[in-house]
């Protein structure tokens, strides 16, 4: 679902303002966890940015599902977890102070007891990180949140 039909039945308006006065707001990086953590809409924090996400569709929801199968029971019994979206990663940049929030489509996190914060966010850089990429977000997942995964190296 885009942005522009969040106002039509069954959504309400307050929902749709709500959305359009986070969406792509420049906040702090605390600004963000204090609204995130009031909300219950998915969000990413990317540099400095927020991103209202919407719902995926059946053809990447089925893609997804495929693929985590695939890698549950490839890690079965191993130390590294798997885990899909909405799952949020606090990836650290270098040099930079504030992390980036990302929701990535599936995560393999190998040192997940060491990187838990006191609210159980995780808190590492996963060993992988796989993107589906989908028409309304590929300039921002192939450019922006690439440079974030790859910064984390």
């Amino acid at each position: 679902m885009s942005l522009t039909t969040c106002c039509n039945p069954p959504f309400f308006a307050i929902k749709c303002l709500l959305i359009y006065s986070y969406h792509r707001k420049i906040v702090s990086y605390e600004e963000f966890m204090e609204i995130y953590e009031k909300s219950n809409m998915r969000m990413e924090y990317l540099n400095g940015e927020i991103y209202v996400l919407s719902s995926p569709d059946f053809f990447h929801q089925s893609v997804l599902g495929e693929l985590y199968v695939l890698f549950k029971e490839y890690f079965r019994g191993k130390q590294c977890k798997p885990l899909m979206a909405p799952f949020d990663t606090h990836f650290r940049k270098k040099d930079i102070k504030d992390p980036d929030v990302l929701q990535p489509d599936l995560v393999v996190i190998c040192d997940v007891e060491n990187n838990l914060n006191e609210k159980g966010k995780y808190m590492g850089t996963p060993a992988l990180t796989v993107e589906i990429i989908s028409p309304g977000t590929k300039s921002r997942d192939a450019l922006y949140k690439l440079n974030t995964y790859m910064t984390n190296l």
